[in-house]
């Protein structure tokens, strides 16, 4: 059978939230009906998996058949398993009177029987059957809203549930164990970015929260608390960060505990910690600062390691009944007022910190993502900064890069605290670790990004307290208490850019100074030849000038032809082909070691020696490039890992580039147009916002924003149904100048009444037959009335059909490109199908030696193209630097008042010819 990857669960998850945007839902309303569906589906497909291992046990033990489908359904056989009542069944087979089997359950729901009433009776039964697994949680789940209006209708959950019956989630099913896990962190990273700022109060970025943990390095045994859970990530970080170091069937040992404040964020977190597989985690509901609910005795319980990334700048309130464990807590109580609660947050994390002096065995540190304030502000988070210095716990400040996180771009940073060697730091002697990271990141559209290798940057010089001109620093703690207890990172790590220098005889004559090409030594060093080829030094020897006779735009050229810089290149490279030789038989093996862990502690250690030579990289950038290639190729390893060399390891894009050319084309046709139309619609949305009212009458390519598209509904809606009031009414006095006409012999006899009502549709009526009628009878007294009214009644339904004609026009091409989004998109997941179809025959084909020797190639290309990469940009920040050094110099000041003193020359016979002259 062919295991599910990442790839195709995260399609068809996104495939579910379109049917429920189609459906009329925003994401912030149907994530939890997604999150609810995922869960459901997910623990009956497991649940089933226990079943027929206790159908078979029970069997092997001696009953019929008969009887071990009897005894299936009693919960004391599921003891310490996830338990799933009828009630909460995905399906299940009932023998009817009749004798005949059907099946029954969620996955045979049918419009009409209140679906949503259905979904929420699932999860209560769940629910209750798993009260000390689930906590509460499930029920924070509604699919039955108060409001009506926001109410999924049964269709659309009907379609949701048949999505859901085309996967099945069981543990064999999957490419590697945790790939629900991984997917589910998937989805809550899609709905924090479809949310913008408001994600931030359910999910840290997983890059922030990679950094927290690497940092923390939580190890077998260990507890790990949050006391600000959010969605969970960074306790399922931390999980996870432990599995990779327990070998193959063993438990992973890791306590995790936890507490949050907002009861959807709260059960998100549970549901997270059950599709992850972890059960036992505590993850409490409420308020930490207020009233903590990790607590034994009436203490604190105590952790190893604490991670957290509170809300920021928020105040806090003690409640009628005080804060509770107020002294054991919070040696400094920050004002309640002035949004402040920020150190509130860390005095708890390190009040939770373990202690040697307390009888634990190991010394407790916590890493906390904090605003830069904290670090300078003064007042009662002075008086905490100094509590923390004069106690020795603080360890390390580390400066993030600025917009980082949902919600908020102001700067952030990291403060890493422990007991452990903090009788140590409390001396003068003593030294914090300050690190100013807030250059290295990947710049985004939204937000920036920390980079694998940025992140490895920062753990090295963490872990091995490396000093770094312009990025890391240990400052004493006398110098701290010198400052005033300002931590000010940049006070003590400057990473400003020295001034450019500039020589007053090199502008004034011309000639570029010898120092500032040898500053350009970091390249030249490694380019042979290079200094040569770009520069001539003769006479003076303090100055050259770049090489004569260069065309325009000739440096770039130059430089990148230079033999020296392609045979620096190609060496570097070509050590890293043979340091692979070795590391790809090391990969080899996955399948037999199992220890993905393992695995990229030897890459680590055997690459910088390979590359030790090869100084044009730093070994950071080595590092970084192999932090890079283990997360991007995360699946691909642990597969390997699992199931060994199966053909899903190959990607799909391989397949479907090589054989199936035509089917890439048509998704990716369809794909630009619907990029296009979500562009346009987006961009009318933003109008909205600009315009505050959204009155404007301006649309881009057709699309109408979403008010005046809600205006202009309302408008023909209401033009529509005053068209079927009118039409109504001229059928009523139709009906009496009939009897009128009829009686005084001014309709033909054979005529009926629907002779003259023919016609008169509520959507669009034709008035011709009417106004005969009219005409008929308009010489009667009697009918004057009537034959006024009807031709006041007609004229009116006529303007008003040149009004709904208009409406329509003007909304038929917004219409028009929404049923084009909706096809396309229904076409693209076709085109989907198709494609999964033939790659899945294609992959049959392939034998496993033949996808080790593609997956290995693919692996090597994918790690050596990061290692290209970073050549290319040395290539180009060289060549940045020679054209922008050459170019300061060209032009000397000589040159330049000859050339002014020409132009100015020119200017003045120009105005003495045409009369502007003394």
């Amino acid at each position: 059978m062919t295991k599910l990857t990442l790839g195709q669960l995260e399609s068809f998850l996104l495939g579910a939230c379109d049917l429920l945007r189609e459906g009329g839902s925003d994401s912030s309303d149907f994530k939890y009906y997604i999150f609810g569906m995922l869960f459901l589906k997910r623990v009956n497909d497991q649940f089933e998996v226990m079943r027929e291992e206790k159908r078979k046990g029970l069997i092997d033990d001696g009953l019929s058949e008969a009887e071990a489908d009897e005894s299936l359904d009693d919960r004391d056989l599921y003891s310490g398993g996830f338990y799933v009542p009828m009630a909460g069944r995905w399906e299940w087979r009932e023998k009817g009177e009749d004798g005949v089997e059907r099946f029954k359950g969620l996955a045979h729901a049918k419009e009409g029987e209140n679906v949503a009433a259905l979904l929420d009776a699932a999860l209560d039964a769940i629910e209750k059957e798993n009260a000390k697994v689930t906590q509460g949680a499930l029920r924070t789940i509604r699919f039955v809203t108060q409001a009506q209006s926001r109410q999924l209708e049964d269709k659309v959950l009907v379609d949701l549930i048949h999505h859901f019956n085309e996967v099945r989630l069981r543990n064999e099913d999957f490419e590697f164990p945790d790939l629900m896990g991984a997917a589910y962190e998937y989805l809550l990273k899609y709905f924090a970015d479809d949310a913008g700022k408001k994600g931030g109060e359910f999910f840290t970025p997983p890059w922030v929260v990679r950094l927290l943990v690497r940092i923390l390095d939580p190890k077998p045994g260990m507890a790990v608390y949050d006391p600000t859970a959010g969605s969970g990530g960074m306790l399922i970080q931390s999980y996870q960060h432990v599995q990779r170091q327990t070998r193959r069937g063993e438990r992973v040992n890791l306590t995790l505990a936890g507490q949050e404040l907002v009861g959807g964020t709260w059960a998100t977190c549970k549901i997270n910690m059950i599709l992850h597989g972890v059960l036992d985690a505590d993850v409490q509901h409420g308020d930490t600062i207020l009233s903590p609910l990790h607590v034994a005795d009436n203490q604190l319980k105590r952790y190893d390691r604490v991670i957290a990334n509170p809300p920021f700048a928020q105040n806090y309130s003690p409640g009628k009944e005080g804060l509770k464990l107020r002294k054991e807590r919070f040696p400094v109580l920050m004002p309640q007022t002035g949004k402040k609660a920020d150190l509130m947050f860390v005095q708890h994390m390190v009040a939770s910190l373990k202690r040697k002096a307390s009888g634990d065995e190991v010394d407790g540190r916590l890493a906390v993502v904090m605003p830069h304030g904290v670090l300078f502000r003064g007042g009662k988070e002075k008086e905490a900064r100094e509590h923390f210095l004069a106690e020795g716990l603080l360890e390390a400040v580390i400066g993030l890069p600025p917009n980082l996180f949902y919600g908020t771009g102001i700067p952030a940073c990291i403060l890493v605290m422990s007991h452990d060697g903090a009788a140590r730091r409390k001396g003068d002697d003593g030294n914090v670790l300050f690190v100013n990271a807030d250059r290295e990141y990947r710049e985004g559209k939204a937000q920036n990004f920390l980079r694998p290798e940025d992140i490895e940057k920062i753990v090295h010089v963490w872990s091995h307290k490396v000093e770094e001109p312009g990025y890391s620093r240990l400052v004493p703690v006398s110098e701290l208490r010198d400052a005033e207890f300002n931590l000010n990172i940049r006070r003590f790590v400057d990473n400003a850019p020295p001034p450019e220098p500039h020589d007053v005889r090199a502008h004034l004559h011309g000639g570029i100074p010898v120092v500032e090409i040898d500053a350009l030594n970091r390249w030249l060093a490694h380019y042979e030849g290079m200094r040569e080829r770009l520069f001539v030094v003769s006479g003076d020897t303090s100055y050259g000038k770049v090489v004569d006779g260069l065309p325009p735009g000739g440096l770039v050229e130059l430089i990148a032809s230079s033999p020296g810089l392609r045979g620096c290149h190609d060496r570097l490279l070509a050590s890293f082909d043979a340091w692979w030789k070795d590391a790809s038989q090391r990969v080899e093996a996955l399948p037999k070691t199992h220890d993905v862990f393992a695995l990229e502690a030897e890459l680590l250690r055997t690459l910088p020696k390979a590359l030790a030579s090869h100084t044009l990289l730093t070994g950071h950038q080595v590092r970084g490039a192999l932090a890079r290639f283990f997360v991007e190729q995360e699946p691909v390893l642990k597969t390997l890992a699992a199931s060994g060399w199966v053909a899903t390891l190959i990607p799909a894009e391989e397949i479907l580039k090589s054989q199936f050319s035509e089917l890439v084309r048509e998704a990716e046709e369809r794909g630009a147009r619907i990029a296009e139309l979500q562009g346009l619609f987006a961009a009318a949305k933003e109008r909205d916002a600009e315009e505050g009212e959204g009155d404007a009458e301006e649309d881009e390519g057709g699309v109408l924003s979403p008010k005046q598209a809600k205006r202009l509904r309302d408008e023909l809606k209401e033009s529509k149904g005053e068209l079927a009031s009118v039409v109504k009414d001229v059928k009523a006095r139709i009906t009496d100048l009939f009897t009128l006409g009829k009686g005084a012999g001014l309709v033909d006899t054979k005529a009926k009444k629907g002779d003259f009502t023919q016609g008169l549709s509520a959507g669009d009526p034709d008035f011709s037959r009417a106004l005969s009628i009219v005409d008929s009878v308009a010489g009667d007294p009697r009918a004057q009335v009537r034959v006024a009214e009807i031709r006041d009644f007609v004229s009116r339904g006529e303007s008003l059909l040149e009004q709904v004609a208009e409406l329509d026009e003007a909304l038929a091409t917004h219409k028009g490109l929404e049923a084009e989004l909706k096809r396309l998109r229904a076409e693209v997941r076709e085109v989907e199908r198709k494609q999964d179809k033939v790659v899945a025959a294609a992959r049959d084909k392939i034998a496993p030696v033949e996808v080790r020797r593609i997956v290995l190639d693919l692996l090597h290309r994918e790690l050596r193209q990061v290692f290209e990469g970073y050549l290319r940009y040395e290539q180009r920040t060289f060549t940045a630097e020679v054209m922008s050094l050459t170019a300061k110099y060209a032009t000397p000041l000589g040159v330049l008042e000859t050339n002014r003193s020409r132009r100015l020359s020119t200017l003045n016979d120009l105005l003495f010819r045409i009369g502007y002259h003394a």
